[in-house]
């Protein structure tokens, strides 16, 4: 038997806005909880860079008006080479700078294009009679995020002490340096504890006689590159490095061409 309108129990008409209204809520509640989720899947391993806007003749001061800050997604981090892109927190170090080259808009600011400008710029401070010599530094020291500006390591080299003519090198590890102070690291005066690029080259400064010596020492060297080790505290004068002078006896007696004095019975400790 069907039912007359009376029998019907209607919703009142403000109960029909209560559900809507709750309904909206809870809708807009899942939509910014998705919209989060995919916010936080975008950001993750993503990385913030500087982007120019604005075509930047070389010579022209750097503003911050004529860049942009660009959040790059990690995959794309990935595929592009990205190691040496400047990060927002690194404007200082160019704002109110002259542009080094052409910057073209669209792309990202790299530091590499600052880091002979610091280098020059650092030469003003070096004391006279002094040099800031670069370091050519083993792979196997590249990438360690100790390596810092203002770290103080002891240099290492591997010397072949095998006479003359012989056909089986007598390789030894001795220590060149000690305490050594980092001023640079490829140029850059700046802490990179983030740094993703590894690093081949360190700055100290030495006396213009011992960056020749140096300079004799690499040559000698049978990987050609120093190994280094991060000191923990220096140790003498850290103002004033001294060069081992059975290294310099070393690279006499071999460029003479005679045997070099025998090697000590205790060898320097590895790196």
């Amino acid at each position: 038997m069907a039912r007359s309108p009376k029998d019907l129990q209607l919703i009142p008409s403000g109960g029909v806005l209560v559900v809507a209204a709750a309904s909206a809520v809870v809708a807009a509640i899942l939509v910014n909880v998705y919209i989060s989720s995919v916010r936080s899947a975008y950001e993750a391993g993503s990385k913030e860079l500087v982007q120019v806007v604005k075509d930047i003749p070389p010579g022209d001061i750097m503003q911050e008006s004529l860049l942009r800050k660009v959040r790059v997604p990690a995959q794309f981090l990935k595929e592009g080479d990205f190691s040496t892109a400047m990060e927002p927190k690194e404007l200082g170090n160019v704002l109110r700078k002259q542009a080094p080259r052409l910057l073209s808009k669209g792309e990202f600011l790299l530091a590499g294009d600052w880091i002979r400008g610091m280098q020059e710029n650092y030469l003003k401070f070096v004391p006279q009679g002094r040099k800031l010599l670069d370091i050519h530094i083993s792979s196997e020291n590249a990438n360690n995020k100790l390596l810092q500006p203002g770290a103080f390591v002891t240099i290492y080299g591997d010397f072949d002490y095998a006479p003359p003519g012989s056909k089986q090198p007598r390789v030894e590890v001795k220590t060149v340096i000690t305490s050594a102070q980092v001023k640079m690291v490829d140029g850059d005066m700046n802490p990179r504890y983030d740094r993703q690029r590894s690093a081949e080259f360190i700055q100290i400064i030495v006396k213009e006689a011992q960056a020749t010596d140096m300079l004799n020492i690499k040559n000698c060297l049978v990987s050609h590159r120093f190994l280094i080790n991060i000191a923990a505290q220096p140790e003498g004068d850290v103002l004033d490095p001294v060069i081992n002078p059975e290294v310099l006896n070393y690279v006499r007696t071999r460029n003479s061409g005679r045997l070099p004095a025998e090697a000590s019975a205790t060898p320097a400790p590895p790196p």
